[in-house]
């Protein structure tokens, strides 16, 4: 009995004093500002990461809208080699403008793709057959714009 009593009185010391607690007061504290300056941290990433993929969005924006603008030059340059059986438009080896014919997409007839790069972004468009009508306009361009995967 007297060890048994001897131990319940100091189990009972220990639960009624404060000596060591600096110790997990101080690493809770510690843990504490490290998990605030932790989520800080990964609200700065998601903001930098969001603000590189607007950039990317614009940049494949201007790279679609340049390849718009290509088009429309290569039609208007170019027209004069455009006929019923080759109604589009291809770039050959040489770099040259040839006629070629028109594919099925989609269930619509459309220009083989032309891909090209502006700026660091690809781009690719497709053209309306010269000669067809696309709705109410002479000529439809479709493009697209890629920049850093967007």
């Amino acid at each position: 009995m007297p060890l048994l009593a001897s131990m319940r009185n100091r189990f009972s010391g220990l639960l009624h004093s404060e000596r060591g607690m600096a110790l997990p007061v101080a690493l809770f504290a510690m843990i504490a500002s490290m998990a605030l300056a932790s989520a800080a941290v990964m609200a700065t990433i998601d903001v930098q990461q969001g603000s590189h993929r607007d950039d990317s969005s614009k940049s494949a924006i201007a790279a679609a809208d340049a390849a718009v603008n290509v088009a429309r030059l290569r039609m208007a340059r170019y027209a004069f080699v455009l006929n019923s059986t080759t109604p589009c438009l291809r770039v050959g080896s040489t770099g040259l403008l040839e006629g070629s014919k028109a594919e099925t997409v989609a269930g619509a007839s459309w220009c083989p793709a032309i891909t090209g790069t502006v700026g660091g972004s690809t781009y690719s468009y497709r053209t309306s057959p010269a000669g067809t009508t696309c709705g109410s306009y002479n000529l439809c361009v479709v493009a697209t714009g890629t920049a850093d995967g967007v």
